[in-house]
């Protein structure tokens, strides 16, 4: 912050330098400063789509609902043909339980980028969550795995879908092998531990929470992870832009 702060010296009038500053703040969680920089930035330049969507996650973390969606429909009218504050306004729906709205705006995503990974993921995860079309939901999975694999998210998505198609054995495989190719995603053996005791097989079970319990964040490590992950979806976490 202190080299925004320089660089503001140098050129008051950088809207980018504004901007960076508001999002810095909001990294650190100093939402009351990030909001009062973005309000700044686009009351000086209202066309600035990226200040739209950071000002619209500041708000929806102060839990300023209203603020957050007006700003987030503004990042929209900023760059109509642009993906991405579509992908973000899915995002604030999905959170907000509003899953035919999300899913139109990811769909308005993937027409205006068709390598939008996110969108796709996204699609397949609230069809997983209502349990709708899960051959599509698996082939949205796919595409999203093919685009930008991740941290294996994409494909579990696909392998859940996949075995919610009784096709068990199956997913629990390919599962297993997106676990061992992302190790390091607690909640793909927390789900692979999931299926094994659907399964019945305890042993697995066990041996998949206990590589879920090594690389799970310290707060969760004393915590019964077979409890934690039950469902078979959730609504976007709070990195839904790393997916933009």
């Amino acid at each position: 912050i202190d080299w925004v702060n320089t660089a503001l010296r140098l050129q008051p009038d950088s809207q980018d330098a504004l901007e960076l500053k508001g999002r810095l703040y909001l990294s650190v969680g100093r939402l009351p400063e990030a909001i009062r920089v973005l309000e700044e930035v686009v009351a000086r330049h209202p066309d600035h789509t990226l200040a739209w969507l950071n000002l619209s996650a500041a708000y929806h973390s102060s839990g300023r609902g209203p603020e957050a969606l007006s700003a987030v429909l503004s990042a929209v009218k900023s760059a109509p043909d642009r993906a991405v504050p579509h992908f973000a306004l899915g995002d604030l729906y999905y959170s907000r339980g509003e899953l035919a709205k999300a899913e139109s705006e990811y769909r308005e995503a993937i027409a205006r980028d068709d390598k939008h990974a996110g969108a796709y993921l996204r699609l397949a995860d609230l069809y997983i969550k209502q349990k709708k079309d899960l051959k599509q939901a698996r082939e949205w999975a796919l595409r999203s795995n093919e685009l930008y694999p991740g941290d294996g998210n994409a494909g579990e998505r696909a392998a859940t879908a996949l075995f919610m198609l009784d096709e068990r054995e199956d997913a629990v495989n390919e599962l297993a092998a997106v676990a061992e190719d992302h190790p390091q995603n607690y909640r793909l053996w927390m789900r692979l531990g999931n299926m094994y005791e659907d399964l019945g097989d305890t042993v697995r079970a066990r041996a998949a929470y206990g590589f879920a319990a090594k690389f799970a964040p310290t707060e969760f490590r004393d915590a019964d992870l077979r409890d934690r992950d039950k469902s078979t979806t959730g609504a976007p976490t709070a990195d839904a832009r790393d997916d933009a």
